[in-house]
């Protein structure tokens, strides 16, 4: 770690640039409360990004810009961990889309992924000299000064979207026009998610995709009058909390895997959909008043009582959110999957062997 700051010192604009001015080959990680980015460089030219947002995951990008059902995500993504290959590999050989495609798709997520860092308004950074990414379908190389540009536009772009939406605490409602006509995925998605009482935050929980992309085509369904803005409540308060470079450089010490985490970080449901989710480390009161209700109640079943078949399939298949909340969890340690009930998991001493596990 040769260099490393705050985001309100060093602006993502300039931390791209210095890396193509200096024509550094190595990653460059984003921190802001629980969420890392880390953007990658060969020679200054940016070559991929990865993220723990499942916002930013490629699966959601491919669903909601119409390249993919969501029956042939899940369906691909079975496919990825019983073949042990890369998402875009296994849509090229079930004909899902062509190579091209794929790389198309690829480069305008990662372009869509850096992008999003203009709108972090706090944050830190650091720099390692770690390889680049592999990859079986490798797009092209990014030019670093085009992500500049397309991220000023962002910027500029939220302050026209916000002269409608002041703040996400915003309720939207169906408007003159609605339902629309031949909507694409995620304006249809947005569309179907109106009731009249979700704010545009907890819609936007629902939908998943790039913030921004999810906020311009919310707008674009207010101009034309699908949808029209419902009551505008107070401002909420950011849950961001803003790491100290210190905490940084610790959780660094204890958190090398992060470096290895997978381009496709989606690990389908079937693989595990009989284990029962218990907590290891229950939410508390606060983390649970800032969750949709329907996660609330969700995370009151993670008791290992039930499998993850039950807890998370609907008749219309797997429902995104509760799976998005289940994987984050497991990824912060927070959460285990038992093999069966924990009734039947009790030692002698009385003491559960996942606590055992976990105490140390």
């Amino acid at each position: 770690m040769d260099f490393s700051g705050r985001l309100n010192a060093f602006p993502p604009s300039e931390l791209l640039q210095w890396a193509q001015n200096e024509r550094r080959t190595g990653s460059m990680v984003f921190r802001r409360s629980r969420r890392q980015k880390r953007v990658y460089f060969e020679a200054g030219a940016i070559v991929g990004c990865i993220s723990d947002d499942p916002s930013d995951y490629f699966g959601q990008h491919l669903l909601l810009g119409g390249h993919l059902t969501e029956p042939q995500l899940i369906d691909a993504l079975a496919y990825c961990v019983r073949s042990e290959k890369r998402l875009g590999q296994v849509l090229v050989e079930k004909g899902l889309m062509t190579a091209d495609e794929v790389r198309a798709a690829l480069r305008q997520q990662i372009i869509d992924s850096v992008c999003s860092l203009f709108l972090w308004h706090s944050g830190v950074f650091y720099w390692e000299a770690d390889p680049p990414i592999s990859e079986e379908l490798q797009p092209r190389p990014v030019d670093v000064m085009s992500v500049v540009l397309e991220g000023t536009r962002w910027i500029d772009e939220v302050g026209r979207f916000r002269q409608i939406f002041p703040h996400d605490n915003v309720v939207l409602r169906r408007g003159p026009a609605w339902p629309g006509n031949s909507l694409p995925p995620l304006e249809a998605r947005i569309v179907d998610g109106v009731d009249g009482e979700m704010t545009l935050s907890r819609l936007h929980w629902q939908v998943k995709g790039s913030y921004f992309r999810f906020l311009e085509a919310a707008y674009g369904l207010c101009l034309s009058e699908v949808l029209d803005l419902g009551k505008v409540g107070e401002p909420a308060e950011s849950t961001s909390l803003e790491l100290s470079v210190y905490d940084l450089l610790l959780e660094q010490a204890v958190a090398e895997q992060n470096k290895k985490v997978s381009s496709d970080p989606l690990l389908p449901l079937a693989s595990i959909e009989r284990l029962r989710p218990f907590w290891v480390r229950e939410p508390t009161e606060e983390e649970l008043e800032k969750l949709p209700e329907e996660l609330q109640q969700l995370a009151g079943t993670f008791d290992g009582s039930q499998p993850l078949r039950r807890l998370l399939r609907t008749k219309e298949g797997i429902d995104l959110a509760r799976w998005d909340y289940v994987v984050e969890h497991l990824r912060k340690a927070n959460l285990a999957l038992l093999p069966s009930s924990p009734e039947t998991l009790v030692t002698g001493d009385r003491k559960s062997w996942w606590r055992r596990v976990f105490e140390g």
